[in-house]
Formats: structure tokens, C-alpha cells, sequence
């Protein structure tokens, strides 16, 4: 028989979700995993001793021809880089040099896949974890036990990145992240792995997208994170407002990597952020639980900006007054049903159903279902460059011209100047940010909001207010510049709105729930997702000019 050896590893991180990814793989009928869920193997210091390679490959000898890929799980294999940031971490049972060695055994067309959490959420199961298995002394808090472990080290997620991409290609790694690719929309992370590895989703067995390796209840309390596990020290605000410090340039640095795949870890952020500065407070924080995928939504319907008025978008369920369809630009998408009124867009924008708006600016701006925008608002307007020698567009804005007559002296001059081309692209480049507002959010009259601020799901804009940085979920915010007035509801009511989503229904579907009664709201929606009620999926309309792809 020839040598099997593998072409894919599973490399963690620990506490992340690994096991779920070993669990979906293994149903597929083009790949092979081996029984043993863990092998242990590169992350050994010994690994490439020659005597320890044939008892590694014996794993993978049931390995068929039917098995176009063939790979193991060991989620250790992903704390491979000694961070320096934690003395004595790794420690030396641990190999430092994990990619180095797995390209000198299985060679460098390997194909890796990880999956990363939410770094705090997955130093607090961690803490657990160790402590179930009596690793963990009774007077030690997470912030001490954190420094061994690996409990804080493996969370520097950026850095171990990078010592993995510096000997594979980032195109032959796959991330998944832990929260939506695996908790909250496992069929899209399932279609990840799938195009990823190029095989069908046909073969895998639906039933292993459940959540695998389930730890024990978090309970966030008054004043402390209970764990769940008998004998050890709670977790307490300092421990969280600790990890957040620590964990601030990973999170900047795979913000700006994933973008919009890491929103769900902005609004934890939020929380744990509350969290580690108010001292009371009562949240449930159970681990997440199964909410049913999306629903496929409807191929876009593509019209024609020259060729709509206001009674073709009101056929489709857009709703907008005749005097202001000249003038919505390509670039648009809307989900029906939407009121845009006399809301002026600008920009790749889009704007989400049974949203509306009565009138103003919106600059490449994404706004959720559920919106009420009121008059005059003015949102994500693109702010003038400030580093170079002007900000007036008249200097690098090609397509900024004042209009003159034949009797300004210098207007053949100023008809041809144009700015150099090179310019404008740098001067666009450092003023292009995209605004995002999430869904329930209220706008009053006369707010602007700022060029790449977010503004977090239930939030609520003052009229009149300036808002100049991002607002966490359901907050109130008023003033020039915007400043928190309250919170909407405490932390716990919070902490299940954002994770049922209800605004993934349609209003007919949550037509039995007494909306004004907040906690039994959250219950009956808490209730459709675990029935796997269907969401709402509309077909998205996308306005485009006649030369646009």
C-alpha cells in the first residue's frame, strides 16, 4: 500500500470550535479524519525524528482513494508562535516551530483550516476547562492563571497568524469564525470548508452542524462572571477590563483583516466592555445555542437606473416620491418593503426592510431592517483630506468645477486644469469610510452622523445630534458631539435581543408576540429560533446605470 500522508490539518485554536469542524469533515464522503479526534503530534518538540513519523502515518492507513483529502485535527498545532508577550509561553514541552516542521514533513501544499472566538470569550473557556480538569488552584483568578496555560497567550491570534503565513501562503488558510460560521449560520461555514476544499455540500450530514463540545453555563452577575464550575474564583470586572487591554491590538488587527465577518465580536466587545466597568448589573450568558441558518435569499432583481420611475419601484415593494428617483444613483440596494421617501443616496449604499426615511443624505452607508430615519439627517458624508497642503476639492477633485462665464478672464485655463489623476485616488483613498447602521436603529430629526462611524443595533440618534464615534447596542445617545444618556434596557435583556436577531422575521411571522412586554418578546422570539422558524428572505433590489456590471 502506498504512504498516506495528509494534506489538510485542522490547527485549531483551542476553544474555538475545532471540534465542530472535525465533527462536519468527518461525515463527508471525500474526506477522511482518524478516529482519534486528537493526534498530538507536530506540536511536539521531537516531531521530526524520523522513528515517531511511521506510527504518525499509521493514523491515516484506512485512508481510501475515494478520500480526495485527507487530514487530522489537533487544535494545539495553532499555538505555534512565541508571542513575547507572556514570559515562559509556550512553555518548552511545546514545539515553537510547528509550521516550520509540518512544511518539512507533509511539504508546503498543505491546506489549513482554523476557526478563531472572540479572544476574551475564549480566555474565560479556557479558564474553565483548565479548572474542570483540576489545573487551576482555588484562590487563583483568571487574570493570574491567565499566564500560564496558554490562557491568554493563544489569544494574540494576529501573531500566531503570522508565523503561520510566513510559511504557507494565506490562500491555502481557511478562517472560520467561531460565532457565526459555526454557532449562529453553521450551513454557511459548512459552505466555507466546501469551496475551501472544493467539494459539494451534498455530502455532508446535516446533523453534525449542531454545536459540538459544549462547556458549562456562564452566568454574568452584579459584579462577577461565574464559570459554572464548583471551586474556583469568579470572574470579576478587573479580570475582563485586563484581557481587553491586553487583547486590543488583535482586535484592531483582525477588525481590519475580516471587517464585517467580526461585527458579532464588536457588540460582545460592547458588552464585555460594560461589563469590566459597571459593577451592576444581571446578564444571562448562556453558550450559544443553534439559530437556525438564513434562508437562501432570492437571487437580486437588477434594474435599470435609467429605466425606473416611482411606480416600477413601488411593483417591487420600494417606496420612494417621484422627484427624488432622478437623482438615487447606481450602486443601491434596498430590501423590500422600504420607504426611502426623499432620502438622497450617495455612493454604494443599501438599506434594509421595512426600513423608512423621510429625507436627507446618506453616503455610502449600510442601514439595517427596522430603521425610522426622520428630516434632515445627513449620514456618512465624506470629510475632506487633512494631511496635504489643502482641503479644498478644488485641488484634488477631478470632477469639482465652478461654473463661469466668458467673461472670467482665466476660464480657458480653469476649464482645462484637471489634478493629477494619482492625487485624486490618494485623496479619495484617505476619506473613503463606510458607515453602517444596524437594525431597530432610530434617527432624529436633524442628526448627522460621521463618515465610518457604527451605530449598533437599537441604538437611538437625538434630533440634532452629532454623532462623531461608534454607538454601542441600544443605547441613547444626544448632544453635540453625541453622548450616552442611557441604555434602552439593563445588559441581560441586551445581551438575548442581539443574539436571537430578531429582525430576521418579518412582521407577520411575530404577529403573536405582545411587542410592549420586552422579556416575553425576546422569549417568543428565543422560541422560533429553536423551532428553526424560516427568516425573512425578500428579494433584494439593485439599482444599477446602464454601464455598471
Amino acid at each position: 500500500m502506498p504512504e498516506v500522508r495528509p494534506n489538510f490539518l485542522i490547527i485549531g485554536a483551542q476553544k474555538a470550535g475545532s471540534t465542530w469542524l472535525y465533527n462536519v469533515l468527518r461525515t463527508h464522503p471525500e474526506v477522511f479524519l482518524p478516529k482519534r479526534v486528537e493526534l498530538l503530534f507536530f506540536n511536539k518538540p521531537n516531531c521530526e525524528d524520523p522513528a515517531l513519523l511511521q506510527p504518525y502515518l499509521e493514523n491515516f492507513a484506512d485512508a481510501g482513494p475515494q478520500h480526495r483529502w485527507v487530514g487530522e485535527k489537533t487544535p494545539g498545532y495553532f499555538w505555534s508562535a512565541n508571542a513575547s508577550r507572556v514570559p515562559d509561553q509556550p512553555p518548552t514541552t511545546h514545539n515553537p516551530h510547528i509550521p516550520e516542521s509540518v512544511a518539512r514533513i507533509l511539504g508546503k501544499e498543505l491546506h489549513l483550516i482554523a476557526s478563531l472566538r472572540h479572544p476574551v470569550r475564549r480566555a474565560i473557556s479556557a479558564f474553565g476547562h483548565h479548572a474542570v480538569r483540576n489545573r487551576i488552584k482555588p484562590s487563583e483568578t483568571l487574570r493570574e492563571a491567565s499566564l500560564r496555560l496558554g490562557i491568554l497567550d493563544i489569544g494574540f491570534y494576529e501573531a500566531h497568524l503570522a508565523t503561520w503565513e510566513a510559511v504557507f501562503d494565506s490562500q491555502q488558510i481557511e478562517i472560520l469564525i467561531f460565532e457565526d460560521d459555526i454557532v449562529r449560520h453553521p450551513e454557511e461555514g459548512a459552505r466555507r470548508l466546501c469551496d475551501f476544499l472544493a467539494i459539494g455540500m451534498d455530502g455532508f450530514d446535516r446533523d453534525s452542524f449542531g454545536a459540538s463540545n459544549k462547556g458549562p453555563v456562564v452566568q454574568i452577575e452584579e459584579d462577577e462572571i461565574s464559570t459554572g464550575v464548583e471551586g474556583i474564583q469568579p470572574i470579576r470586572p478587573s479580570d475582563i477590563a485586563f484581557l481587553l487591554e491586553q487583547y486590543e491590538t488583535t482586535l484592531n488587527s483582525l477588525e481590519r483583516r475580516f471587517g464585517d465577518r467580526l461585527d458579532t465580536w464588536k457588540a460582545d466587545t460592547e458588552i464585555l466592555r460594560s461589563f469590566a466597568t459597571r459593577k451592576s448589573h444581571q446578564v444571562l450568558v448562556k453558550p450559544i445555542t443553534h439559530v437556525p441558518s438564513r434562508v437562501s435569499s432570492p437571487q437580486p432583481l437588477q434594474l435599470s437606473l435609467n429605466n425606473v420611475n416611482r411606480d416600477v419601484l413601488i411593483q417591487h415593494g420600494w417606496e420612494c416620491h417621484p422627484s427624488i428617483v432622478p437623482s438615487l444613483g447606481h450602486e443601491l440596494s434596498v430590501e423590500p418593503p422600504a420607504r426611502t421617501s426623499r432620502l438622497s443616496f450617495r455612493g454604494p449604499c443599501s438599506f434594509g426592510a421595512f426600513s423608512y426615511g423621510v429625507d436627507g443624505f446618506v453616503y455610502t452607508t449600510d442601514i439595517g431592517r427596522y430603521c425610522s430615519i426622520a428630516r434632515g439627517v445627513n449620514i456618512g458624508q465624506t470629510d475632506h483630506p487633512l494631511h496635504g497642503l489643502s482641503t479644498s476639492p478644488a485641488l484634488f477633485q477631478a470632477n469639482f468645477k465652478i461654473v463661469t462665464g466668458e467673461k472670467y478672464r482665466q476660464k480657458p485655463e480653469y476649464d482645462s486644469y484637471a489634478p493629477d489623476p494619482a492625487i485624486s485616488e490618494a485623496a479619495k483613498r484617505a476619506v473613503k469610510k463606510r458607515t453602517r447602521i444596524g437594525h431597530d436603529v432610530w434617527i432624529g430629526d436633524g442628526a448627522k452622523v460621521i463618515a465610518g462611524v457604527e451605530i449598533g443595533h437599537g441604538a437611538v440618534i437625538g434630533a440634532g445630534a452629532v454623532v462623531t464615534k461608534d454607538v454601542p447596542p441600544y443605547s441613547i445617545v444626544g448632544g453635540v458631539p453625541a453622548k450616552l444618556i442611557r441604555k434602552r434596557f439593563d445588559e441581560a435583556i441586551i445581551e438575548r435581543l442581539l443574539a436571537c436577531e430578531w429582525w430576521n422575521y418579518a412582521p407577520w411571522q411575530m404577529k403573536h408576540i405582545d411587542f410592549m412586554d420586552i422579556k416575553a418578546a425576546v422569549s417568543a422570539v428565543e422560541e422560533m429560533n429553536a423551532t428553526d422558524a424560516l427568516n425573512y428572505a425578500p428579494t433584494r433590489i439593485d439599482l444599477r446605470s446602464s454601464k455598471a456590471p
